[in-house]
């Protein structure tokens, strides 16, 4: 049986399936949004954990999470200062999570937000 000339040369556009292609993000019922927290310079997160023996409560990382209530979320460790939120499709501008979270605290009020354009996850998951 031969395959249709069609098929071989491309012609024919996708009747069905997702069209999808390696290394583009697609927030599917979602948006992602990087955060640099920032105070005149990048904050250490790590001194803002809220696990363990030395925990801050209603610290930096826990006011930002209760503000913007995401769906997940991922705090570097390191004193890089940033943090990468998925948020319900509902919000879907950056500016916004930006203002709501100078907003929330003084000491953090360099910080700014942007839509992500990648997503990795480091653990080997």
């Amino acid at each position: 049986m031969a395959i249709p000339q069609d098929l071989v040369d491309g012609t024919t556009g996708r009747v069905n399936g997702s069209d999808t292609r390696v290394g583009n993000l697609y927030p599917v019922n979602c948006n992602l949004y990087n955060i640099y927290v920032s105070y005149e310079g990048a904050v250490d997160l790590r001194t803002q954990d809220s696990y363990g023996g030395d925990a801050v409560v209603d610290g930096v990382i826990e006011s930002i999470v209760k503000e913007l209530n995401p769906l997940a979320w991922f705090a570097d460790n390191n004193n890089s200062g940033r943090i990468r939120v998925v948020m319900d499709k509902a919000i879907d501008d950056a500016a916004e999570l930006q203002t709501r979270i100078r907003n929330i605290r003084n000491d953090i009020g360099g910080t700014t937000v942007w839509p992500a354009t990648s997503m990795t996850f480091g653990d080997n998951s």
